[in-house]
């Protein structure tokens, strides 16, 4: 046995044989785990690591959802949509998590209808996305599939951003 910490004894202070060099080596292991977790926090430079959705939600306050990119990701797309749409298993490939959202949607051509573009900029009306969030979609279900639909006001933010360039 000698001076080693076995697992259940941590938070605890072993007794006897097992105390002898116990603050050489827990106390070490223990200042790493705290200097780890602190610096999981900061990138490169030192300074806090803000993630799209992080950022999003500082510019976007959450009673006032506006015609952003942000604020359709942070209030829309990442509390109601990825349930589904997320990971490798998300569906026709189309994630809507924040690192991926834009990059699946903005000029794709839809895999139910390839012959639309799932975010048409500039376009709401030829949005692939905007016509399964309103169930005209000549295809597949209205989504969220089984529903809570989005709001009249949700989907009219997400047609107002889109016919505004989808910056």
């Amino acid at each position: 046995m000698g001076n080693e910490i076995r697992a259940g004894h941590w938070g605890k202070r072993p007794t006897g044989v097992q105390a002898q060099g116990w603050p050489c080596r827990v106390g070490p292991l223990l200042a790493t785990l705290v200097l780890a977790a602190l610096l999981a926090g900061c990138g490169e430079s030192g300074s806090p690591v803000t993630t799209t959705s992080a950022a999003a939600t500082a510019n976007c306050p959450a009673a006032a959802l506006d015609a952003s990119w942000g604020c359709i990701q942070d209030q829309v797309f990442t509390p109601k949509c990825i349930v589904c749409h997320s990971g490798p298993a998300a569906p026709n490939g189309m994630r809507l998590d924040a690192a991926n959202s834009r990059g699946d949607t903005l000029g794709v051509p839809s895999v139910e209808v390839p012959a639309l573009l799932r975010i048409q900029v500039a376009s709401s009306t030829l949005s692939y996305l905007v016509q399964k969030l309103e169930g005209t979609a000549a295809v597949g279900g209205r989504m969220p599939l089984g529903g809570p639909y989005l709001s009249a006001t949700e989907i009219g933010v997400i047609k107002k951003w889109i016919d505004a360039g989808a910056k």
